[in-house]
């Protein structure tokens, strides 16, 4: 990108996702948690002083309010996610949703196409985001009490229809790594230890 110099022009958008098998259908053994990503972007960026406003990831999920606390976020910006909501799928701040062809609403990119995620079409208007809304920390009550409940807020709604306790596991998993990995080594750079 920088050979091309693509890197600073104003039209140049680089956002950087992970492959996420959010159905649990493929089962690919080699999937990248999003701290093990993260932790090959802090790798690829060490040396760049000051990550170019149009470069961002977009992928920080149960660990995005730790990594903007110790500003390794990549310009990453939720815009549209509540607190305690997962993403902005199950916020109430966005009432946005995807159409198919067939005019069948459907509120996360990842469910188009599946009827069995509809959430109604919009020609009889009557597509409704209640199911999805209602999927929180606060209207979960194993998440009330799990130690992660507030860092994943209940985890992918698509995901949690699928296989919940295998969801759970995924996001302990991811956060842990994280705390291992990313959070304590920086906190220790940060403090001189």
């Amino acid at each position: 990108m920088e050979q091309r110099g693509w890197a600073n022009k104003d039209l140049f958008r680089l956002e950087i996702a992970r492959v996420d098998d959010r159905l649990n259908e493929i089962n690919y053994p080699y999937m990248f948690k999003e701290y093990e990503l993260l932790l090959e972007l802090m790798k690829i960026f060490e040396k760049i002083n000051n990550i170019p406003s149009n470069y961002k990831i977009v992928f920080l999920k149960s660990t995005f309010y730790l990594s903007n606390l110790i500003k390794i976020h990549f310009n990453q910006y939720e815009a549209g996610r509540s607190r305690y909501h997962y993403c902005w799928s199950t916020s109430s701040l966005y009432d946005g949703y995807y159409i198919d062809s067939s005019l069948d609403a459907y509120r996360c990119p990842y469910s188009v196409g599946r009827k069995e995620f509809n959430i109604g079409n919009i020609t009889s208007n009557n597509v409704n985001l209640n199911s999805w809304m209602n999927h929180n920390l606060i209207n979960r009550n194993d998440c009330l009490i799990c130690k992660l409940g507030g860092y994943c807020s209940g985890g992918c709604y698509l995901t949690n229809q699928i296989d919940r306790k295998k969801q759970c596991m995924e996001e302990l998993s991811n956060f842990n790594g994280f705390i291992e990995e990313i959070f304590i080594p920086e906190l220790k750079k940060f403090v001189n230890i």
